[in-house]
């Protein structure tokens, strides 16, 4: 309940080689009044961070951010690429629905979600290489120039639908 999510206590986990506490990912939920429904943390050994935080209609949350080692939500998801982007959704009540995770280039960094009016959600970043957007089938996003900004459209049920990008050699 309300007084549940204002009595959490959130804390980061420290580094495992410098034992300095970590960002970690944190999401929480407000009435109109300003009072917490829910906290939903996103802990790991490292450093992670959300990039950016959309609603739809329902009230369901989808979250993007970057992650480099396995962290946990409501569920632990592993993870052995540097810097990966994730993608979360949450439903009203906070719960994971499901997550997705994208990456494995020489550089890929989220930048951006949006929430379309069509109900896709759209990603934006920079990529250089190839990325793999890890869902039910995994898709490789190649990388069309040495430096590129990429545009990814996912489902509101976290299935890859398409990818464009614009790029240069430098």
């Amino acid at each position: 309940d309300s007084q549940d999510a204002l009595n959490r206590q959130v804390a980061s986990i420290p580094d495992p080689e410098t034992l300095i506490p970590t960002m970690d990912v944190v999401v929480v939920s407000y009435d109109m009044n300003g009072t917490a429904l829910w906290v939903q943390q996103g802990a790991a050994d490292h450093t992670d961070r959300a990039i950016d935080v959309v609603n739809d209609a329902q009230g369901n949350i989808y979250v993007a951010g970057q992650f480099s080692d396995t962290i946990t939500f409501d569920v632990e998801h592993l993870n052995a690429m540097y810097n990966a982007t994730f993608l979360l959704k949450l439903d009203p009540a906070g719960n994971e629905q499901w997550f997705r995770r994208c990456g494995g280039a020489i550089y890929d960094h989220v930048r951006d979600l949006l929430y379309a009016p069509d109900g896709e959600l759209l990603l934006v970043g920079d990529l250089q290489g190839n990325m793999i957007f890890l869902d039910d089938s995994p898709d490789m996003i190649n990388g069309e120039q040495d430096f590129n900004y990429y545009l990814l459209r996912v489902s509101t049920d976290g299935q890859f639908i398409a990818s464009g990008q614009i790029g240069s050699d430098n």
